[in-house]
């Protein structure tokens, strides 16, 4: 019953894939997992496309606060919502809630989006009895592995500290890393892993205003900004969180070396 609620109140907010496992985790007994499709189309950009929208940190707690919100009153239940900072394992609990399988880059890859998806979970106090689902395996293309700029993938594990997307948020870079990010065409993030995936060739385009809205895609003005410009104008997406000077280096970087 509460499941059928879940879903319901999810499809309200043009969410598809949502699962409600048992778990415990301080007083907490279950857990809710959403996927937040967020692919908005192709578009040129020196920004990956999961923070030309707007902050998904932000949204996605408003998305999964706004289906809670009613089931919590009327079963009466307390819940926490989480986005990306989290202590739970994000990906292994999307995978036990069937919403898709992993990806040699460790990225849940599901059915219709496709590895465009954030992942939203909420511990909650409501006991269920619902069945964990079986984990998908990838289909072992290489792809991922074999195109990744910092060799950072494996057939065994990521290397996170090879991962460009890492690298190119970093405050401080080595002679070599700075090297790897002039060679890219990402300022912030990278997509390549994404974009070479089988399971990514025709992913839909996200049903969330928040993420195919409001698009940021050119930021060639960071010169001529300000610390205090620079938030005011891009604040409300998650690439400006580290300020204004890790972007502009990158940015830097890559026009020198182009």
């Amino acid at each position: 019953m509460f499941l059928d609620d879940l879903k319901k109140e999810a499809l309200a907010h043009k969410i598809e894939y949502i699962h409600i496992l048992p778990f415990s985790y301080e007083k907490y007994k279950s857990v809710v997992v959403a996927l937040l499709p967020y692919y908005a189309g192709e578009y040129f950009s020196c920004l990956s496309r999961y923070t030309r929208g707007l902050d998904y940190h932000v949204a996605g707690k408003q998305i999964l606060n706004g289906i809670l919100a009613p089931l919590a009153q009327r079963y009466e239940f307390s819940y926490r919502v989480y986005v990306d900072i989290s202590p739970l394992d994000e990906r292994r609990l999307a995978l036990k809630a069937g919403l898709g399988f992993l990806g040699k880059n460790n990225l849940v890859i599901n059915e219709k989006y496709g590895s465009y998806c954030f992942i939203a979970t909420a511990v909650t106090e409501m006991e269920v009895g619902t069945e964990p689902q079986p984990i998908k395996n990838c289909i072992g293309c290489g792809a991922c592995i074999r195109h990744c700029p910092g060799k950072a993938i494996s057939e065994e594990s990521v290397d996170y500290l090879r991962c460009l997307s890492r690298i190119n948020q970093e405050k401080k870079i080595s002679t070599g890393q700075a090297d790897l990010i002039s060679r890219q065409e990402s300022c912030w993030g990278c997509d390549i892993c994404q974009t070479v995936c089988p399971c990514n060739r025709n992913p839909k385009i996200s049903p969330i205003s928040a993420f195919t809205r409001e698009l940021i895609l050119n930021i060639s003005d960071i010169d001529s900004l300000s610390n205090r410009t620079f938030r005011q104008k891009y604040g409300k997406y998650s690439f400006a969180y580290k300020g204004r000077a890790i972007v502009e280096r990158n940015l830097k970087l890559i026009r020198n070396k182009h």
